[in-house]
């Protein structure tokens, strides 16, 4: 298997690994410590989680996902991952006790990149826009270093591009335009990804299997933690489509299983190795 790459993320200059392990998978410690685990081995050192993210066990128990990520960072170097972490709250004291109870959570003394989660409209923005004080603070405090935007529409990707203090942007793309919330195509959100890109923005993907419904002719979304619908061949073409597109620093994928994890990086490398765009070695910085 060609070896994994990684990418710049813009101006930031933290690199990441091309495939990142995405955390909104329902599973509990123990079934998520081996995919983690393997992660690191393959040399994936980027991690995107967010306070939301929860596992109901078959025992009862329940948590959240990052749980298994800090008990994961106790055994690696901290310098060498990167972690992403989010806030629904729209106000400046809510997103930074968002950041504060994510370094709690995570085990660690500071956010690589901290986003304003799920903004889709220019309403959402209006109303999130205060928010971005609180993350301020927490970066200038040292508690962050980068801070950014969630979005699943062409909308906000277009207007991210108006605001340079959002240098992290993580937006849905994949080959259907599947959770885009009718907004724009998937060249149109290329489009949009592409001024971000040139801007000096970090830029990674969301979505890119819609949670294994991506060729699904319905056009809805699957629950956080449904198993994968698609064949290899499908997830293939699906990776391949996202990782084809220049303008996309990685992608973060909720793998639920270390052969899943395997997959997705087998095909990022490959066709990474086909493209010759990205770094075939690097350490986050």
């Amino acid at each position: 298997m060609p070896a994994l790459r990684y990418a710049a993320m813009g101006r930031t200059g933290v690199r990441v690994s091309r495939v990142c392990v995405g955390t909104d998978i329902q599973l509990t410690p123990d079934q998520f410590a081996p995919v983690l685990q393997r992660a690191g081995e393959l040399g994936v050192n980027f991690i995107d989680t967010d306070y939301s993210y929860a596992y109901s066990g078959d025992s009862g128990t329940s948590g959240q996902s990052w749980e298994a990520v800090r008990q994961w960072l106790q055994g690696v170097d901290r310098s060498q991952v990167v972690l992403a972490a989010k806030t629904y709250d729209p106000t400046p004291d809510g997103a930074f006790r968002h950041v504060e109870d994510s370094l709690v959570g995570l085990g660690t003394d500071y956010i690589d990149f901290f986003l304003l989660h799920g903004l889709n409209t220019l309403e959402d923005w209006e109303r999130f826009r205060p928010a971005l004080e609180g993350c301020l603070r927490a970066k200038d405090q040292g508690l962050v270093r980068h801070v950014g935007l969630s979005t699943h529409t062409v909308t906000l990707a277009r207007e991210a591009a108006l605001h340079p203090e959002l240098e992290v942007l993580l937006v849905t793309l994949n080959a259907t335009g599947k959770v885009m919330k009718r907004s724009g195509s998937p060249a149109e959100m290329q489009a949009a990804m592409q001024v971000l890109h040139q801007q000096g923005r970090g830029v990674y993907v969301m979505k890119s299997l819609a949670r294994g419904r991506v060729f699904w002719e319905q056009d809805i979304e699957a629950g956080a933690g449904a198993p994968n619908q698609l064949s290899h061949d499908d997830v293939q073409r699906a990776l391949g489509y996202v990782f084809r597109c220049p303008w996309a620093h990685a992608a973060t994928i909720g793998m639920r299983s270390v052969a899943e994890l395997e997959e997705d990086v087998a095909i990022a490398a490959a066709v990474d190795a086909e493209t010759g765009r990205w770094e075939v070695a690097a350490t986050a910085a």
